[in-house]
């Protein structure tokens, strides 16, 4: 699937399980944030099935958190962007690279804390988990397809605080 149907898709998703009505932006950039932390320790720890998952789980929450925050991702740019030759660029260098800036989006919407606007860390954010894909050798638009197919099988309910808490 592209990866405008992919958007297409978690929003669908999202809207079914009450995501948009039950949570927030800023919880659902707590989660990407999350799921950024995974994606730091399963690349310390070789796991490179859950690192892809982590790097899909990762762009479901920001695609979410803009929609919340009702910004245009500029999906040209994001996989087109051409970046440094990610060869000199290593697995942990990119985890902890995808990592900073997803944590950016949860810092500008609780305390204003950067002169960047919400398109721009939403769409750097994406690039950087791009380029954690290309550095593990992974396809990103097959990371991303990858998670929603898992997601979209879960079930389970709105926390209070506004996360999705699957059923066991």
């Amino acid at each position: 699937m592209s990866i405008e149907t992919f958007q297409s898709n978690v929003e669908s998703w999202a809207e079914r399980i009450s995501i948009y009505s039950k949570s927030t932006a800023l919880a659902q950039a707590l989660k990407a944030n999350s799921e950024a932390g995974e994606l730091c320790d399963w690349t310390i720890k070789g796991n490179m099935d859950e690192v892809k998952d982590a790097i899909g789980d990762t762009t479901v929450c920001i695609v979410n958190c803009a929609k919340m925050m009702d910004v245009k991702i500029d999906w040209d740019y994001v996989l087109n962007f051409k970046t440094r030759d990610t060869k000199g660029i290593g697995k942990l260098e990119a985890a902890a690279v995808a990592d900073s800036v997803v944590s950016e989006i949860g810092l500008s919407l609780t305390l204003g804390f950067t002169d960047d606007s919400p398109e721009d860390l939403v769409n750097v954010s994406l690039i950087a988990l791009r380029v954690a894909a290309e550095v593990n050798d992974m396809d990103y638009l097959d990371c991303c397809n990858s998670a929603f197919e898992v997601i979209n099988k879960r079930t389970g309910s709105m926390s209070a605080g506004g996360a999705f808490v699957k059923d066991e």
